[in-house]
């Protein structure tokens, strides 16, 4: 079991604690998440099990930092429900909202506050009077101790393209902290940031507000324990397989003079009271059960994830995108590929989790003179796999020209034009501007499904080196 704490200031005579419980990104994983490798870890009964295990009293504040309610298919599939079930159950004192959950918009979010016994939190604010589900600011006093919580989430609106912005304003974090956290430093003993946010702006913040007593970040999904400016910084990662548990120490004046955090794996035994305590949950973890056993193909090899470049898994699923909508190329982001498939049977539920559904094929018809800027531009973030055709990339020529097609070892006219199947995500700016595309109605999860239940079993092991890059 892992376990790890972290002391940032040395305190002095203490007078009383708050424990504050918290965990991130749980993506609506209430069976323990399926693709550690290292056997099963977390779980709602399993964080119960964890925060019983762990001590938890009624009063202490257990949080959420965003990112509950989208991801799994038992979620997905009851909108959100699922997870409101679970903090009902677990008292939750507050969700902060991360860019996830930003899918359901507005009225998505309407209806699950209405289910919630616990707030929403979030800094966005709203416009020209629009009713929000959220509050912007959340308190609890223990021990006689008032503690503000001050929400902040990631401000990139490329990431919550299902949020009306007419409707709300994505407010930049530093914004928030700059006007609101002097007031609750005035109303309360102690703040602490509730952030989804990267891990360098969770950094920055701390660097420039050293008042903040800890910041609990979601976002990354990984584990962080550490302080900038005296303010400690705690990551527990995602999936719910972790929880963790802030300590504040306070003096006699209820003056906070320390912060301790300290992280568990869950893997706490689970009782018949804590699988009792979420016997609601059962239609949906039934639903994602039914899906693991729906198998669609196999496979001979393990299908790795992408690490923002070329694999066999991505080159599988680049063939599929050309075989399903018959064009003369393809090319798809790595980011497409989100997971590793392990050899032997393939399901519904591995299409769910490891092919990016937000992905709609379509079709230009354009030259590859057309497609080269593109791949020149997102060769460091999200390099593009090809079907049907190679291309190498050599950075030591001028931008503009550092594209190099071959189809069968062969060069290739740059200005014929070719049917070329590409990926769109919805609400998204297309990726090549002033080109018109036409839709071929499907995802890359329904060329994928296609693709395995016709080659199956799936033996290529090795890569083709279809991309390639040259000095």
């Amino acid at each position: 079991m892992l376990q790890l704490s972290y002391l940032n200031k040395v305190m002095s005579i203490t007078s009383k604690t708050v424990d504050i419980y918290h965990y991130s990104d749980v993506h609506g994983f209430h069976q323990p998440y399926p693709f550690t490798g290292n056997g099963p870890i977390g779980g709602a009964a399993g964080r119960r099990a964890t925060l019983r295990e762990w001590g938890r009293k009624p009063e202490d504040p257990l949080v959420g930092l965003g990112d509950g309610f989208y991801g799994s298919i038992a979620v997905n599939e009851s909108r959100g429900e699922s997870a409101i079930l679970e903090g009902n159950q677990l008292g939750y004192l507050f969700e902060l909202l991360g860019n996830h959950d930003f899918r359901h918009g507005l009225e998505g979010l309407r209806r699950l506050r209405s289910l919630s016994d616990h707030d929403f939190l979030s800094n966005f604010i709203p416009v020209l009077g629009t009713d929000v589900p959220w509050k912007f600011q959340s308190s609890a006093v223990v021990n006689g101790v008032r503690v503000a919580f001050l929400p902040l989430t990631v401000p990139d609106p490329n990431v919550l393209p299902e949020l009306n912005r007419r409707h709300v304003r994505v407010v930049d974090p530093f914004e928030t902290t700059d006007a609101l956290l002097p007031k609750l430093l005035k109303q309360s003993d102690a703040v602490v940031g509730v952030t989804h946010l990267p891990e360098e702006t969770a950094l920055r913040l701390a660097a420039k507000f050293p008042q903040f007593s800890a910041i609990l970040n979601g976002h990354p999904h990984r584990v962080l324990m550490d302080h900038v400016n005296n303010v400690l910084v705690a990551q527990v990662g995602g999936y719910g397989q972790r929880v963790g548990k802030l300590t504040l120490s306070f003096d006699e004046n209820n003056r906070c003079i320390g912060a301790k955090e300290q992280i568990r794996d869950v893997t706490a035994k689970v009782s018949k009271n804590d699988r009792r305590a979420m016997k609601e949950l059962r239609p949906w973890v039934a639903l994602e059960e039914q899906q693991w056993r729906k198998i669609v193909g196999h496979t001979h090899f393990e299908l790795k994830g992408n690490g923002g470049r070329t694999t066999v898994f991505g080159e599988c699923l680049a063939d599929a995108v050309r075989e399903s909508s018959k064009a003369d190329f393809a090319f798809i982001p790595s980011s497409s590929v989100r997971r590793r498939i392990d050899k032997g049977a393939i399901s519904e539920a591995h299409l769910h989790y490891t092919v990016s559904e937000e992905r709609e094929i379509v079709i230009v018809r354009v030259s590859l003179n057309s497609i080269a800027p593109l791949l020149e531009r997102l060769w460091s973030t999200d390099q593009l796999i090809p079907s049907g055709i190679k291309y190498n990339y050599d950075p030591s020529l001028r931008g503009g020209r550092r594209i190099r097609f071959s189809h069968h070892g062969r060069s290739i006219s740059w200005t014929k034009k070719y049917a070329i199947a590409l990926l769109r995500k919805p609400d998204v700016p297309f990726s090549l501007e002033g080109v018109s595309y036409v839709s071929t109605n499907m995802t890359t999860r329904d060329a994928f499904r296609s693709y395995v239940s016709t080659h199956t079993p799936l033996k290529r092991s090795t890569s083709d080196n279809r991309v390639q890059f040259r000095f």
